[in-house]
């Protein structure tokens, strides 16, 4: 079952629609992106989409909303990230990672891991072989949060 929410200016979640699938494949959120928008949903308002980090679902989103910013979900990128790190290192890890969360400026993959605090910076590095390069830096890609929901 693939699902779509939307979160509405004052902060209520609403269910923009959903769509049985035997998977979720690049076809099959084309599919219910394609839906939304023959609906109305064209995008010119949208401000942030929200997901999990299937691959599938990122690249339906390139096709239908190109020109909408996507970004990861913090709570799929929390977890990605301590996977990849020592146990012992995980509170400082979040922690600082938090920061760069809570802190609200805009990060890019490129220049990611040099703009982290500075242990973190030292355990992604320590780890970057696992993480690699290019999840290292869109683990932590931060688009700001649309004023309206913020």
């Amino acid at each position: 079952m693939l699902v779509a929410y939307g979160v509405k200016k004052d902060g209520r979640r609403q269910r923009l629609g959903f769509m049985r699938s035997q998977g979720e494949s690049q076809a099959d959120w084309e599919g219910l992106l394609n839906d939304l928008y023959r609906r109305g949903l064209e995008g010119k308002c949208l401000q942030l989409i929200v997901t999990d980090g299937c691959a599938g679902l990122a690249a339906a989103i390139q096709t239908v909303y190109p020109r909408v910013a996507h970004q990861r979900c913090w709570v799929h990128k929390m977890r990605n990230l301590l996977e990849k790190v020592r146990r012992r290192d995980h509170d400082a890890v979040k922690a600082d990672a938090q920061a760069i969360y809570l802190g609200g400026k805009p990060h890019s993959s490129e220049n990611c891991v040099s703009r982290l605090p500075g242990t973190l910076e030292t355990r992604v590095r320590q780890h970057g072989e696992a993480i690699g390069a290019r999840s290292a830096g869109t683990t932590l890609v931060l688009c700001p949060a649309p004023a309206s929901v913020a």
